[in-house]
């Protein structure tokens, strides 16, 4: 009898990345960090590529020697001023002799286009963007994006996912897979809600407000570590109620040494930012975290930023002011927030945000405690972390 057996074929992809573009000051993804994280199996989740792949960092792209056995896609930040220093030329030459090259316009930190993108700018600099198959920070595209006209456009997560890796490099989070949720039954708490703000935009600002009206301020511990972005954002507005009731000095809290440094824009180490966690000891003597993302419009371009990842995955029950259908995006992927549906809803969701808030349970109840023992297993489950990024990866397959 003969048995005819075949070896499924695994491809293999190679990513080529230039030192300049994952150190300071051209950084700006941290998509070398998602893979980073994606190699470690911290719940026995039984993740598994379904491709071989290597990391590379070369001085410059020309460094690398082509294979024509595997696919090779050079990665180039979505950055004005890395974009000026890389070969383009030589990209295209690559692109043009080999069908194996894809050039990957790495925009994983981002939502905003055309931003600094427009055509004009772009052809300025040689960079042609129809070339290029583009990721870019979002659960989901509800709408094309027509400048500038990639050749693929793909949402992905991988930023939020590359700062949690940061996150878990740090000394006190390093083990944080194996930390209990910090939510539990009957939790005895100083204030209600940890509402940490950093950046002063408008509608950041007008929460602030509202809450402070509506009772709400008074049962948070929050912080603004830069409320006032005067002569930096377009959107700055010197009348705004806020600055009357608050001024514009920053807002920190001092529970420890740590909290105050870490709520401090001008401490030695600046915490507080998009890749620094939450200090354990608030979240200890709070019940759940409020969360303005960048941005809480209607955009159909669900841009979700890292900001919701970090309660998530210390095990808090969180309530969100961003864009409209973020929510119910994440719960298609198994995680759960306490309130009803205000992120769904075309207008008042600040106000039904705040609401859902002064209603949210007084005493921890065992439901809490296991949904969020659940989002945060999900926030550690690689599988996951894959399918906010599945589309991209199975275009490089296709190849």
């Amino acid at each position: 009898m003969l048995f005819n057996l075949t070896k499924s074929i695994v491809k293999k992809i190679n990513f080529i990345f230039e030192h300049r573009s994952v150190r300071p000051p051209l950084e700006s993804t941290k998509s070398q960090q998602f893979f980073k994280f994606m190699e470690t199996d911290r719940i026995d989740d039984g993740f598994v590529f379904p491709f071989d792949y290597t990391i590379n960092l070369v001085d410059d792209f020309k460094d690398w020697r082509m294979s024509n056995t595997s696919i090779d896609v050079f990665v180039v930040n979505m950055n004005i001023d890395n974009i000026k220093v890389v070969d383009l030329d030589y990209l295209y030459k690559l692109q043009d002799n080999n069908s194996n090259v894809v050039l990957w316009a790495d925009y994983s930190n981002e939502s905003l286009f055309p931003g600094n993108f427009t055509h004009n700018n772009l052809q300025s600099i040689n960079f042609q963007s129809e070339r290029f198959v583009c990721t870019m920070l979002s659960l989901q595209n509800n709408e094309d994006i027509e400048e500038p006209k990639f050749k693929k456009v793909f949402p992905v997560w991988m930023f939020a996912t590359g700062v949690m890796e940061d996150i878990l490099a740090r000394t006190n989070e390093k083990h944080l897979h194996n930390i209990p949720p910090l939510t539990w039954p009957r939790k005895e708490t100083y204030k209600k809600f940890f509402f940490p703000n950093r950046l002063g935009r408008a509608h950041r600002l007008d929460l602030l407000v509202e809450a402070h009206h509506r009772g709400l301020l008074p049962k948070c511990e929050w912080t603004f570590m830069v409320p006032s972005t005067e002569g930096y954002l377009d959107t700055y507005d010197s009348e705004h109620e806020y600055w009357k009731l608050f001024g514009t000095n920053h807002r920190g809290i001092n529970h420890t040494e740590f909290e105050d440094s870490w709520s401090n824009p001008n401490s030695h180490f600046n915490q507080g930012g998009p890749h620094e966690g939450f200090p354990m000891t608030v979240l200890e003597r709070t019940m759940a975290v409020i969360i303005s993302d960048t941005y809480n419009n209607d955009h159909p371009i669900l841009d979700c930023s890292e900001k919701i990842l970090k309660p998530l995955m210390y095990g808090m029950p969180v309530f969100y002011n961003g864009r409209k259908g973020v929510l119910s995006k994440l719960k298609e992927y198994g995680f759960w927030f306490p309130g009803e549906d205000y992120n769904d809803l075309e207008s008042n969701r600040t106000t039904r945000l705040i609401e859902n808030c002064l209603e949210f349970e007084d005493v921890i109840s065992k439901e809490t405690t296991e949904h969020v023992a659940n989002n945060k297993k999900l926030m550690f489950d690689r599988n996951i972390h894959y399918s906010f990024s599945k589309g991209f990866f199975e275009y490089l397959l296709d190849i």
